[in-house]
């Protein structure tokens, strides 16, 4: 409870002197009602007008000096109405410079401007007040107006005046008006002489991020006090920079200054920046000898915050339980630290207990609460937080809640509730729609992402490295080259480029749009190229098979002392992969196992088994598959393809048994694979049971590809009904999946049945490829129907636009060599025959006794086998060509 006592305007100042006891109430009316818990004050009136019980000066600045310090507004109007009455304010200088001082520190600017253009004689403390007015209400642009008004009226500031011109540039981040300011500080040699103002030049350069400047000016200053380290070590941690912020709490020790609990609430927001646990264990030791973890609230909640952000939730918690209050401060620090630890079920448990315990939430443990709905993707529990925030009105208060709603709904992918709250948000920051950009192109709406982009610069908000990191990963997914140039330009402009991680999304953004050169570009103009910037610019030409290039930047990469790390390694051996280069696959394989990456990364173990598999050294792959840790399904994928294609289905099914034992689990690439390895050695019993498995999984409604693939298998191993069966099943029918039936049908001597198929197929506007028109054309060619096989040829190009190949050639040939018509058979094999179309055309000779042409026919033949053989002989040659079975 509030002690009140009333004084009355005689006794304020021997109250402004701390002299006084108790008094009795004045007859005048006007008393200062005091708290004394609190010092806060407030006029109260008994009558509507106010008659000062003096009528000197002294009395008036006295009071005004009251509502100043009280923020009493409404009391100070009257008063200057007594002023003016009075005819003060024109007789005394001293009293209006008070008058303009209570304005500009209240607020009221027009009010004090008033004032202030009345007043005749304007000195440099008239000058100060209004510019500090102006700076301590954040009308920082008006501050600096002044002070360049009162020059050019040859007025000289003060060190008030610098102190207060200097914290208006620290709030617009005006470091060019703080430097030219600084300049003049030099110039008149006031730095030595005020400590106010060596304190105020190292506050604006560390807020404006100039901690190079804010140094010197540290190290010139002759005296140094706790404020000034305390600046130091706070700027150096915010602007991550930790480790020599941390170095100064150390130096300021050295040098016999104590740090207080500004200092260490400093010291631990370095460690948080750093988050090394270490020197957080280092400042809690020095905490707990002073006791100051329990006797200050602040200091245990900011430990509790540095550990959390250290990933120390243990810790942060034993810290708070050992707090004998707890306020909002500290359960929102321990919140927040679950909160990115992405533990929401902890956030909410611990929140519940907050408000068991009567302790009002804060705006900043909203803001936590709705990064644990994100992690959680509760949208529920976020709608239930958001109406608790509007009812409180919480979303005019602070624009940290708006921002952390709109993240909220776009991570939880409700977009159009997002770009709602976005709407309605009174002030949309960059972080606002930084929010609502990422959330439309993590969501796969990248169209829409650049589009709100265009809509934030319209606005005139600058976009931030988050933003344009953002907006480059959409210009990426969709191949947006161009839109990536413009935000280029706009990276230039802010002189981001160098910065590592917004090069590096350049470079990616340019590598996987095909822009290669210009990816190299970028790459080159970095100042520090990590591992990140070369695995980025090796991934791109590796993914647009310039597999060379890459192998060449790899080794670069190495003279140049950079480690690769498990995504560089599995880049190049995809590239080997791609190039059959097992030479330096080898030597790749041996540095991974040289730094023991196998054990910890699988996706590396899967490249090597790809890599060895592709290269045909099958026994390698399976050695290596067999040591993997883990085996998934991308590895047991690689050999079960490569065996299958070298001919080695029955390999491919014992493999495949002996993982499914060990309990991998089957996706629907890996039933396709298997699949054609049934197909290649005609195992139709355990194609039957895959079959089971996979209608047992319902994956034929929900994969096209498996059951294409079905169909295939059956059709290869003769069974037609099963395959027919199978075909009719599907949901949804492609081309893929008529050309496997109809192939089936064509393989197996049913080739009634090829052309009624295919007719079906035209029937229901499925769009004929070129497989299928060989598929039928080879049917064609085995009945003889000619004339059928001309129509096909003519309607390919002119109806289906399909060119055809060598190979639907080849059909036609020997349609036309089957029916006797061998100088039309020449002329469809025009100026380029090869030894397949020569063959067929011989052996048409031979059935049709046509000497000559069977003559030049057999000589071809031969001189084309000869060359190929000796280009065979050569490739066996090449290391890379050499198999394994």
């Amino acid at each position: 409870m509030r002690v009140k006592e009333k004084i009355c305007i005689a006794c304020i100042a021997f109250f402004n002197k701390r002299c006084l006891r108790n008094t009795k109430r004045c007859a005048t009316g006007i008393h200062i009602t005091f708290g004394k818990e609190h010092h806060s004050f407030s006029f109260a009136y008994e009558s509507n007008e106010i008659e000062c019980p003096y009528e000197d000066a002294g009395s008036f600045i006295t009071i005004l000096q009251s509502c100043t310090r009280l923020k009493d507004v409404r009391n100070g109007l009257r008063l200057h109405g007594q002023i003016v009455e009075a005819g003060f304010l024109e007789s005394d200088r001293f009293i209006g410079s008070v008058l303009l001082d209570m304005y500009a520190k209240c607020g009221l600017f027009t009010k004090a401007l008033q004032v202030f253009n009345k007043l005749l004689a304007r000195d440099v403390v008239l000058w100060t007040s209004l510019i500090s007015g102006y700076a301590e209400h954040g009308y920082g642009k008006e501050a600096l107006m002044c002070l360049e008004s009162m020059q050019l009226e040859g007025i000289s500031p003060n060190d008030v005046t610098y102190v207060c011109s200097l914290k208006a540039c620290s709030s617009l981040g005006a470091v060019l008006d703080g430097s030219k300011i600084h300049a003049e500080i030099e110039r008149q040699s006031l730095l030595c002489s005020s400590p106010f103002l060596g304190s105020s030049l190292i506050d604006m350069y560390v807020k404006s991020g100039f901690l190079i400047k804010a140094q010197e000016v540290f190290d010139r200053l002759n005296v140094r006090n706790e404020v000034l380290w305390n600046s130091l070590i706070v700027g150096y941690g915010a602007h991550g920079h930790g480790e020599v912020g941390f170095q100064c709490f150390k130096r300021m020790q050295l040098e016999g200054f104590f740090p207080n609990s500004v200092t260490f609430i400093g010291a631990l927001k370095t460690c948080s920046n750093m988050a090394v646990p270490s020197k957080g264990h280092e400042v809690h030791a020095m905490l707990e000898i002073q006791g100051l973890v329990q006797k200050d609230l602040l200091v245990g909640s900011t430990l509790i915050d540095t550990y959390s952000k250290c990933g120390l939730l243990p810790q942060a918690r034993q810290v708070f339980d050992m707090l004998p209050e707890k306020n909002v401060v500290a359960w929102t620090a321990l919140l927040g630290g679950y909160a990115a630890d992405r533990n929401g079920m902890e956030v909410f448990h611990f929140f519940e207990q907050m408000e068991s315990s009567g302790i009002s939430p804060s705006t900043v443990t909203y803001v936590y609460l709705l990064k644990a709905c994100s992690s959680l993707g509760s949208t529920d529990k976020g709608r239930a937080v958001h109406i608790e925030v509007e009812r409180k009105g919480l979303l005019k208060v602070d624009p940290n809640v708006g921002n952390a709603l709109v993240d909220m709904y776009a991570k939880c992918n409700v977009l159009a509730i997002a770009h709602e709250v976005f709407d309605n948000l009174s002030r949309r920051t960059v972080v606002s729609w930084t929010a609502l950009i990422t959330g439309y192109a993590e969501h796969g709406h990248n169209e829409l992402a650049l589009q709100l982009y265009d809509e934030m610069q319209c606005e005139g908000i600058t976009p931030n490295v988050v933003t344009l990191i953002c907006v480059l990963q959409a210009c990426k997914s969709i191949r947006a080259a161009q839109k990536g140039k413009e935000i280029h330009t706009e990276i230039k402009k802010q002189g981001l480029e160098a910065d590592n991680v917004v090069g590096n999304s350049l470079i990616d953004m340019y590598a996987k749009c095909g822009m290669l050169d210009l990816a190299k570009q970028v790459f080159d103009n970095l100042q520090e190229r990590t591992v990140v910037s070369w695995t980025v610019l090796i991934s791109g030409y590796a993914e647009y098979g310039q597999n060379e290039v890459a192998l060449k930047l790899y080794r670069q990469m190495q003279l140049e002392e950079i480690s690769p790390d498990c995504i560089t390694y599995n880049w190049i051996l995809k590239a080997c992969t791609s190039l059959r280069d097992v030479e330096n696959g080898e030597e790749v394989h041996t540095e991974i196992e040289r730094h023991g990456l196998l054990e910890r990364d699988h996706s590396i173990g899967n490249a090597l088994v790809e890599m060895y598999s592709n290269c045909g050294l099958l026994i390698t792959a399976r050695q290596i598959f067999d040591k993997l840790p883990v085996k998934n399904q991308v590895g047991l994928a690689a050999l079960i393809s490569c065996y299958t294609e070298q001919g080695l289905g029955e390999e491919a099914l014992k493999c495949f048994e002996k993982v499914q034992s060990e309990g991998v689990s089957l996706n629907v690439t890996l039933y396709t694979l298997i699949l054609r390895a049934c197909s290649s050695i005609g195992a139709l019993d355990k194609g039957n049971e895959f079959h089971a498995e996979i209608q047992r999984q319902g994956l034929l409604e929900k994969d096209l590809l498996v059951g294409n693939t079905l169909i295939d298998m059956y059709a290869k191993c003769g069974a037609l009904t099963k395959a027919h069966q199978v075909f009719d099943k599907l949901e949804r029918r492609d081309v893929v999946s008529w050309t496997a039936l109809i192939m089936g049908y064509t393989q197996h001597g049913e080739k009634e049945n090829v052309l009624c198929l295919f007719n079906k197929m035209l029937e229901e506007n499925v769009k004929p490829d070129p497989v299928i028109f060989l598929v039928v054309l080879s049917a064609c060619s085995r009945m003889g129907l000619y004339k059928q096989s001309e129509t096909f040829m003519e309607a390919m190009q002119t109806e289906y636009g399909v060119i055809p190949t060598l190979k639907h050639h080849t059909c036609a040939v020997d349609l036309l060599g089957r029916a006797g018509q061998l100088d039309k058979a020449i002329e469809i094999m025009g100026n380029s025959p090869d030894l397949v179309v020569w063959r067929v055309i011989l052996s048409a000779c031979r059935n049709w006794g046509n000497l000559e042409l069977g003559k030049q026919a057999f000589e071809d033949v031969n001189c084309m086998s000869e060359e190929l053989s000796l280009c065979t002989s050569l490739s066996h040659m090449h290391p890379s060509s050499h198999k394994q079975s």
